[in-house]
């Protein structure tokens, strides 16, 4: 099951950076696109790319944007004249919202009521909706068996090495974690609770294999760690303790489990 659709049966909303980690695994053009808007600073040079589904206009880069599906085009505003809107720097991570919000629920409403009819016919409403969207996910598939080592074997670090100290804290901190905590962890960095079978070198990220990262972050010491969820990545601050780091990372990985943690 599509991870973006959980909140939906549990009846919430999707939070903004679900959407964005998702987009690209449903439509890889646009979610390129999207990404490429939120990451890059030279966006506005950025030549209108792909021909398999989606495209957005960005040589005049207004809050609407067209679609081409079976070569059929067809235009849709993002907001009332949103085709007379310019997006700018400031307002760029408002418009790639309204794109998420667009593909992943507006265009799509009548096939979500539809699934939610049948879905709960089956289980009914009232029993799952004390659950958030992560809670949910694990009720249907259970905890999953985290193999610590593999994951550790297949970890890529930048602007930290394995032999860093932060880095030997980080994997005592989280071997000492209890199962539902390591699985928060994972739902925290990759967003989601499974474990590839092939393990954690078949891992992946939004364009394709993508190995679990650790980056130094850098900001106030005291800072929470967060995570980029389309590239399996957590920006991890350089801690002065075993102890700073391991109530830091606790306390981030509990919190998300209200959303994504996304820095």
């Amino acid at each position: 099951m599509v991870r973006i659709l959980f909140p939906t049966l549990v009846g919430r909303r999707n939070h903004p950076t679900q959407a964005f980690g998702v987009l690209p695994t449903l439509e890889v053009s646009l979610g390129y696109e999207v990404h490429a808007i939120v990451e890059r600073e030279d966006w506005e040079q950025m030549e209108v790319g792909g021909s398999d589904g989606a495209m957005v206009r960005r040589e005049v880069a207004k809050k609407a944007m067209k679609r081409v599906v079976r070569r059929e085009v067809t235009d849709y505003e993002l907001i009332p004249e949103g085709r007379n809107i310019r997006v700018t720097e400031e307002t760029k991570h408002e418009y790639v919202d309204l794109v998420d919000e667009h593909i992943l629920t507006t265009a799509i409403c009548p096939k979500i009521n539809s699934f939610l009819e049948g879905f709960n016919e089956l289980v009914p409403k009232e029993l799952i909706s004390i659950f958030n969207d992560k809670e949910f996910e694990l009720l249907l598939s259970g905890l999953p068996e985290i193999d610590l080592d593999d994951l550790q074997a297949n970890t890529e670090y930048t602007r930290y090495s394995a032999a860093s100290t932060v880095i030997q804290w980080f994997w005592e901190v989280v071997k000492s974690f209890n199962k539902e905590d390591m699985v928060r962890l994972l739902q925290f960095v990759t967003g989601t609770s499974k474990v590839p079978l092939e393990g954690f070198k078949a891992l992946q990220g939004i364009y394709g294999p993508q190995q679990f990262q650790i980056q130094k972050a850098y900001g106030a010491p005291e800072r929470l760690p967060s995570a980029h969820t389309c590239f399996n990545q957590l920006d991890l601050p350089e801690y002065s303790s075993r102890e700073q780091l391991e109530e830091r990372l606790l306390l981030a990985i509990h919190e998300a489990s209200e959303g994504f943690g996304f820095g």
